[in-house]
């Protein structure tokens, strides 16, 4: 037992727990002797990288991996299962084959089944694997698109529900679902043999094959792929499972495995068949007794059939939905319970000039006659720039639609019509030019070209050019003109400007002279308006 020494934990009995080396059953308790006391780091268990055997649970080192024979490591190139340390050889390859299938992500060559990553997709595009929706634009990665499903049947995605392997696309069915490209270790729940690499499943366990007797029994050496007990118990003890299962080898089934081999276990405790328990009944879960409850993988029919008390799509656990991104065939499948052509997450927004049959499928929000954008044309009321902007074929004021009122130089009844309040000459707007008597700013305004005093038209009284003369015509034509219609007012009028200009005043000038009232109110005008000095 060179091994056991190079661990430095004494003999096989200290190795196993204390008081286990004091005589087994069949008188075999020798063996092991009264070594000294274990201690230093926790040991590596078999299959893992190892430099010598001190490191080793088994305390042997053989090519790189701990182990009682030369296993192979995971990963290492393997034949037969046999050879690997983990029991398993998947595609000439020790361990699991963990490879993703074409038409999901990937980052390296290797991630992939088909060793092929293109733009992190496997395959090298954008392809629906097995059992998902395909059509026209979503290609199959592996086969024909027959129902709108690829594959050849109606299979059942990864991580679906299934019930055997022959459900699943993948052909693996993992704990009630299906799984990609994997099976079940020994020694790991199951509920079918096709769950398990070994295809041996009992008791709801994968087993390597089956034990050649009882673990509470001493006798041959068993195969640590029988089951997980004597699988624990051969990583401490190799010579249990190289030479003899002796007495040592059935006590560490007590202190190792917790398992009672003296007599029949109590339902509720560990167990590896239904004889060691006194119900006769070992469950799924490996304890004596009925399943009250479902673990989470197992199959359900309601919440209160699972430990977790959820049930999912038939099978006890949370909901394994997929993120946005993720391939899907319905929207059950997604965490934001949206599924939009083939994939995870909202619908993308289509662009302006695609069909659309309303405006949240488009990505300006504006689906106008089953077209993505805005309309051809404005709606009265919307701004524009010309007529053909507007529906209607009429921009008013930059605004479509049709003015409420006529803007001046179009053709009126009435001055109402008009939004300018005028209608001349059944036009709309002020007349061109403003005729005699009108008021005006330059004779451009008057229909004469005369513009006298802000008035249209010729002076009444036109001025000689003095500054009485443009006096008179400011301010006192009506008075001017009166007279000129009177010949006696005329001769009063003469005879007192003669008068004053005779040097008189003209207080005495106009009793001497004016007794006509046309001549009276011109000259209290001028009297008024010009003034001394400027007429007289």
């Amino acid at each position: 037992m060179l091994s056991f020494v190079a661990l430095g934990c004494g003999g096989r009995a200290e190795l196993l727990g204390p008081g286990q080396g004091e005589g087994g059953q069949g008188g075999q308790g020798g063996q092991g002797g009264q070594g000294g006391q274990g201690g230093g780091n926790p040991c590596q268990e078999d299959g893992t990288p190892c430099q010598d055997g001190s490191a080793c649970c088994s305390g042997t080192c053989e090519n790189g991996a701990c182990g009682p024979t030369a296993c192979l490591p995971d990963q290492a190139p393997c034949t037969d299962a046999s050879e690997c340390c983990a029991k398993i050889c998947q595609n000439d390859r020790c361990g699991f084959n963990q490879c993703t299938p074409d038409g999901f992500g990937c980052e390296t060559n290797a991630d992939c089944c088909s060793s092929n990553c293109i733009d992190n997709t496997c395959g090298g595009g954008e392809c629906v694997p097995d059992g998902f929706s395909c059509g026209e634009l979503l290609k199959c990665c592996n086969g024909p698109c027959q129902n709108n499903i690829c594959g050849f049947s109606q299979c059942q995605p990864d991580g679906a529900a299934c019930m055997v392997g022959a459900d699943c696309c993948s052909g693996s069915c993992l704990n009630g679902k299906c799984a990609i490209g994997q099976c079940t270790a020994n020694g790991l729940m199951c509920s079918s043999p096709d769950e398990c690499c070994s295809g041996l499943c009992s008791n709801g366990v994968c087993l390597g094959k089956p034990c050649t007797h009882d673990v509470c029994v001493v006798g041959p050496a068993l195969d640590p792929g029988c089951g997980p007990c004597i699988e624990s118990i051969c990583k401490l003890d190799a010579f249990c499972c190289t030479t003899n299962w002796d007495g040592l080898c059935v006590n560490a089934v007590d202190s190792v495995c917790g398992l009672n081999c003296g007599e029949c276990t109590e339902d509720g405790l560990p167990c590896m068949s239904g004889d060691q328990c006194c119900s006769q009944l070992c469950n799924a879960n490996g304890t004596c007794g009925p399943l009250v409850c479902a673990p989470d993988g197992k199959l359900c029919q309601t919440a209160s059939d699972c430990c977790s008390k959820q049930c999912s799509n038939g099978v006890c656990g949370p909901p394994q939905c997929k993120a946005d991104g993720a391939m899907c065939a319905s929207a059950g499948e997604c965490c934001t319970g949206q599924c939009s052509d083939g994939v995870c997450g909202p619908p993308k927004c289509k662009a302006d000039g695609a069909m659309c049959a309303s405006g949240g499928e488009c990505c300006t929000g504006q689906c106008s006659n089953g077209v993505c954008g805005p309309p051809q044309c404005q709606p009265d009321g919307k701004a524009c720039m010309t007529a053909g902007d507007c529906c209607m074929g009429a921009c008013t004021n930059g605004v479509c639609g049709k003015p409420v009122c006529q803007p001046d130089g179009v053709l009126c009844n009435v001055s109402s019509e008009c939004c300018s309040g005028v209608c001349s000459g059944n036009v709309c707007g002020p007349p061109q030019c403003q005729p005699d008597g009108e008021m005006c700013a330059s004779a451009a305004d008057c229909c004469n070209g005369q513009c006298t005093n802000g008035i249209c038209g010729a002076s009444a009284c036109p001025s000689d050019g003095s500054v009485c003369g443009d006096c008179v015509a400011q301010s006192c034509c009506n008075q001017f003109q009166n007279c000129l219609n009177s010949p006696t007012c005329q001769n009063n009028v003469q005879c007192f400007l003669t008068c004053v200009a005779g040097g008189s005043s003209p207080g005495p000038c106009f009793f001497q002279c004016v007794n006509s009232p046309q001549a009276v109110q011109l000259l209290v005008c001028l009297g008024s308006n010009c003034g001394q000095g400027v007429c007289f």
